[in-house]
């Protein structure tokens, strides 16, 4: 049987571009759920003690199907877009999009996140700024993972998150 973990390497590597589908649901990772817990604490904190532990981290599956050189999302949306998120706030070398293909102020906003990081991190977190008003729902989710991001990596040194780039791409591992 062959094996199908893959790195988050691998899986980024795949194509360049990650297409969120018209019925996908939208992106809502910051969000509180009923035990007041929300996914991107979770998974930025699990993140954080696999790191410092030096062991990789297993992370579900990943349900795509590819079209015209592009992966077409089926389960994984918001796993793919947190790690875009996480990656350009790391300014980490990130080599591919997300594509919203039905919602285009979210797919407009990640591209402002991309030209944000590559000019600064205070740039990106600027940009993040929190926004009650905010008429968008992944939008609004969009800026409070980065927010929660720089929550727990703000106070690392720029050494550290480089080894933490490189830990992400090589011990993240999906199905």
């Amino acid at each position: 049987m062959k094996n199908s973990t893959k790195s988050l390497n691998e899986y980024l590597t795949a194509t360049s571009t990650f297409v969120i589908p018209y019925y996908q649901r939208g992106y809502i990772w910051g969000k509180k759920n009923d035990s007041g817990k929300d996914s991107a604490t979770y998974i930025t904190s699990g993140i954080m003690t696999a790191f410092k532990k030096k062991r990789e981290l297993f992370l579900q599956g990943i349900t795509a199907a590819s079209k015209n050189g592009e992966l077409i999302l089926i389960d994984g949306q918001q796993r793919t877009t947190f790690f875009f998120l996480l990656l350009n706030y790391l300014n980490a070398d990130c080599k591919f999009k997300i594509k919203y293909e039905i919602r285009k102020e979210s797919d407009e906003f990640l591209q402002s996140i991309v030209k944000a990081a590559r000019q600064s991190r205070d740039t990106l977190v600027k940009l993040a700024e929190k926004n009650e008003a905010e008429k968008h729902q992944d939008i609004y989710y969009f800026k409070k993972t980065i927010r929660i991001i720089h929550k727990v990596l703000k106070d690392k040194r720029p050494d550290e998150l480089m080894s933490l780039s490189v830990f992400l791409y090589e011990k993240i591992k999906f199905l």
